[in-house]
């Protein structure tokens, strides 16, 4: 998932126009903005005119767009915009961040229970020194590229592994990896596996990182935040 953000993407549209549900199939037209990466069609997850005037589109980037420069046609309302040289990377991992707060917070699910890490429901560091499987917990992020088997474009995951390595940080140290896989039922998302041992710091506000490892390079997310640990 990209978004674009841009002075005449939505002229005339007033808050956020979905192009479907999270499920998909996104639309690709909405509140008459089309985009194509590369002369493929992107799926268009939304369109929103701010009421500070910012008008931005969220999109999946087609599967089959190769890593490398694109060329990226924006139009909407008979106006076209074409940009060249667009980077696209194999991996570029953002995480998904928790609606609601202030800070940044990341998108963290308990495989025990099934409930999201949050200020008051704090993760929790495995009872011994190695963790069992329902300590498990499950970061969701985007941008982590193909899987095996191939995701295609505008078709929700279904537990497919991911083709490039990922490392996970909590409170500034390396934690244990499992399995890294598009995200079943949802169009752009993947689930990262983690557990965070029982040494780890505990406390709210740990920082978290992700990153994907690209031709020995890692590609780090934007920093964010686990909103704690116990």
């Amino acid at each position: 998932m990209a978004t674009v953000t841009a002075a005449g993407l939505s002229p005339g549209l007033s808050g956020t126009v979905s192009g479907g549900p999270s499920t998909g199939p996104y639309q690709l037209t909405v509140a008459g903005l089309t985009i194509t990466i590369n002369s493929a069609s992107a799926p268009i997850q939304s369109v929103t005119n701010g009421s500070n005037g910012q008008q931005s589109a969220t999109f999946q980037t087609p599967c089959e767009v190769s890593p490398g420069p694109a060329t990226v046609v924006v139009a909407t309302n008979g106006s076209t915009t074409t940009v060249s040289n667009v980077p696209v990377l194999t991996a570029q991992p953002g995480i998904q961040l928790l609606t609601g707060y202030t800070k940044a917070y990341g998108v963290v699910i308990s495989g025990r229970d099934g409930s999201f890490v949050s200020p008051v429901n704090f993760l929790r560091r495995c009872a011994a020194a190695i963790c069992a499987a329902n300590e498990s917990y499950f970061l969701i992020v985007t941008g982590l590229g193909q899987t095996t088997p191939s995701l295609t474009t505008n078709t929700t995951g279904n537990s497919q592994n991911v083709n490039v390595p990922m490392i996970v940080g909590v409170g500034n140290a390396g934690v244990q990896v499992g399995k890294v896989q598009s995200l079943a039922g949802q169009i752009g998302l993947y689930s990262v596996e983690f557990t965070v041992p029982n040494t780890a710091a505990t406390g709210p506000d740990q920082p978290l990182a992700v990153a994907a490892s690209v031709n020995g390079q890692f590609v780090f997310a934007v920093s964010a935040y686990l909103a704690g640990v116990q």
